[in-house]
């Protein structure tokens, strides 16, 4: 990293990381939670509520925030039935994951 350019995205995308990795790792839950309490402004029930349902239940993403195939070829399918796209393309025709490997290169995992 010494003497590199920072690249927006892998910046922005390092810090994505961590906050996965603080958020999903389950030694963390009240700190995350005290924070949407704190910062979001909502009750300590409805925060845990929404930590419970997101965070453990859906998890929308990986500690190394892999792109999601699945929700990919649920949005394209979608954007093809509302004439968003004229067919269907495969998930990786819409994924660069250079910026993401790069992120993780740079975080050392």
């Amino acid at each position: 990293m010494d003497g590199e350019p920072q690249r927006p995205n892998v910046c922005f995308l390092i810090a994505m990381i961590k906050a996965m990795r603080f958020l999903n790792d389950p030694k963390n839950k009240e700190a995350s939670i005290q924070a949407m309490v704190k910062h979001f402004k909502v009750k300590k029930n409805y925060a845990e509520q929404a930590y419970k349902e997101v965070i453990q239940d859906l998890k929308p993403i990986d500690d190394n925030a892999a792109p999601s195939v699945k929700g990919m070829e649920t949005v394209i399918k979608l954007e093809v039935e509302n004439k968003g796209l004229d067919k269907s393309y495969p998930p990786q025709h819409f994924i660069d994951d250079s910026y993401r490997l790069e992120a993780l290169k740079r975080l050392g995992k």
